[in-house]
């Protein structure tokens, strides 16, 4: 189940980000976002991947759903047009996203830095 979790987590977080840096680009009406996005080609490789994501987890949530016999605990499939759908209500301004490993790396390397700084004007201090 939580790998189900992450896997649609993770579906979701990288179309919103393609989402976002083409959306935000413009500022289209609904209709005519829609209208761009479709004819843009990192969007339309994003959805290919979104939709092969999601057919992965829904792979995997047959499985689980062999494994654990209460109906009741079994998981739905999710719907990749519905998921898509709801992205592209999103406000492209507002969309929240977690950091990239890149972003990550580079704030690690910002401290590191500073860090370093630091220290260096604390040897300097005890000379």
């Amino acid at each position: 189940e939580k790998q189900v979790r992450q896997s649609i987590d993770s579906a979701r977080i990288d179309l919103k980000r393609v989402f976002k840096a083409n959306a935000s680009e413009n500022s289209l009406s609904s209709d005519e976002q829609k209208k761009y996005l479709s004819d843009n080609t990192k969007w339309t490789r994003a959805l290919e991947k979104f939709r092969t994501d999601i057919a992965d987890v829904n792979v995997n949530i047959n499985k689980l759903n062999l494994i654990v016999p209460m109906l009741w605990r079994q998981q739905v499939h999710y719907n990749a047009e519905q998921e898509i759908e709801k992205i592209l209500k999103l406000d492209p301004l507002k969309i929240e996203l977690p950091p990239t490993d890149e972003e990550l790396s580079l704030i690690h390397q910002e401290e590191l830095n500073q860090r370093n700084q630091e220290w260096m004007a604390h040897q300097a201090n005890q000379r």
